[in-house]
């Protein structure tokens, strides 16, 4: 291990990465990368294995890169993302997709600086909800979830003024202290999702369960 790493002795830490799917990310790993953590895989406490993986031909996703690690820290998911593109110097990631998870978007913002960073609509849409109670504010959660859909900025901003009018004050201050900021507008409104191919096409960082 190279020093620098940020990695502590008492970090458990195995990358991943087979010829095979080597050989699929350098096919498609220019398009868009997701990446997503999972919790609790084995009987093991504390295990992490956070997958990469791209969309194939069909839409599906396809894992290019695993990591097993006792921690979900941004100096771990930075050095395993260091080790992916030391092995794979000629992908240009110019997508990943993640939640919102500041260690994940830290790493890949500091070891792939010139990928945009979007984030899963379904992660998104799954955090606001647990800001209100959906049953008594039907009207506010169908309008939350085609707010994140729209495409045109001036509608966009319409729809926004409309929310604060109707969500709690307490949802408005959580949208605009956490979602509204210039940065993390741009990772998940559709506004500027546009433009883009149809391998680079995806909503969610959960391709493989979906």
């Amino acid at each position: 291990m190279p020093s620098g790493s940020g990695l502590t002795h008492d970090v458990y830490f195995l990358a991943i990465q087979t010829v095979a799917q080597q050989r699929v990310f350098e096919r498609l790993g220019s398009n868009l990368v997701c990446i997503d953590g999972t919790h609790n895989i084995t009987m093991y406490e504390k295990l992490i294995m956070t997958t990469l993986l791209v969309r194939d031909e069909w839409g599906h996703g396809f894992p290019v890169a695993w990591l097993l690690a006792s921690s979900g820290t941004q100096n771990t998911l930075y050095y395993f993302l260091y080790l992916v593109r030391k092995r794979n110097p000629t992908v240009v990631i110019g997508r990943i997709m993640t939640d919102r998870d500041l260690a994940q978007i830290n790493a890949c913002q500091s070891c792939y600086p010139e990928a945009a960073i979007l984030l899963c609509w379904w992660h998104v849409l799954h955090a606001w909800q647990q800001h209100f109670h959906i049953a008594d504010h039907p009207e506010l959660w169908t309008m939350l979830k085609g707010w994140i859909r729209v495409t045109d900025e001036k509608v966009f901003d319409l729809t926004w003024e409309k929310i604060k009018l109707l969500a709690p004050a307490s949802v408005v201050a959580y949208l605009e202290t956490h979602w509204m900021t210039p940065v993390f507008l741009k990772m998940w409104s559709a506004v500027y999702r546009q433009g883009r191919t149809i391998d680079e096409i995806s909503d969610t960082n959960m391709l493989v369960e979906a």
